[in-house]
């Protein structure tokens, strides 16, 4: 049973913006520090950036990428920080539904629901109650019935990466559904643009899962 896992992000932009002073949002680096109590939370969420996100590959170090925040590019970072931690949440889980079996991976359990302040943290719901990114896509991948995608990134010697799709039915019954897989390029402009490369009927079994493409 996996008891605890998580990954920090930044509360939403409206909870900051309710209390905290207009001076310290326009320069927000110091409130940033003093609200996140772990000591490395910061920059171990701007490392994570630099390895997924374009916006931040660059040759700066993290502690130079910090001293760049502003009132500015506060919000999109926020922004990034809260998609980074959904797409973590959902790496991990994806991976174990998978795994589920008597002898290994039977129950898992993220960390952490709520915040009791508003600071850097592991929650998915912020302290006013309202939902981060991630508590969204919670019900998508921890639904009864739900299509997982696992991405196999390719060495450096091919450099090709494989994706595989996955049924994932947690049921007490099997369940019989008709499944569409699209491709969107990110320079769609038109409908003829989204590629089908998966159509089908399919009973998927019960407490298990099957691999669709």
């Amino acid at each position: 049973f996996v008891s605890e896992y998580g990954f920090m992000s930044l509360p939403s932009y409206s909870v900051y913006s309710s209390f905290v002073d207009e001076e310290d949002l326009e320069n927000p680096l110091e409130m940033l520090k003093f609200r996140t109590r772990h000591q490395f939370g910061l920059a171990q969420m701007f490392e994570q950036m630099q390895m997924h996100f374009w916006k931040f590959q660059c040759n700066h170090s993290v502690s130079s990428l910090l001293q760049q925040i502003s009132g500015q590019n506060l919000p999109s970072f926020i922004y990034l920080s809260q998609l980074q931690q959904a797409l973590i949440y959902e790496a991990a889980t994806v991976r174990w539904r998978r795994e589920m079996a008597p002898n290994s991976t039977m129950g898992i359990l993220y960390w952490q629901l709520n915040d009791v302040w508003a600071g850097t943290s592991w929650s998915s719901i912020n302290a006013d109650l309202s939902w981060k990114m991630l508590h969204s896509s919670l019900r998508n991948y921890f639904s009864p019935f739900s299509i997982m995608v696992d991405v196999t990134y390719g060495g450096s010697a091919t450099g090709v990466s494989t994706i595989h799709f996955y049924a994932s039915n947690h049921k007490l019954h099997s369940t019989q559904v008709n499944v569409e897989i699209s491709l969107i390029p990110y320079s769609a402009q038109r409908e003829s643009d989204r590629k089908v490369i998966f159509a089908k009927n399919i009973t998927a079994g019960s407490q298990g899962y099957m691999s669709l493409h």
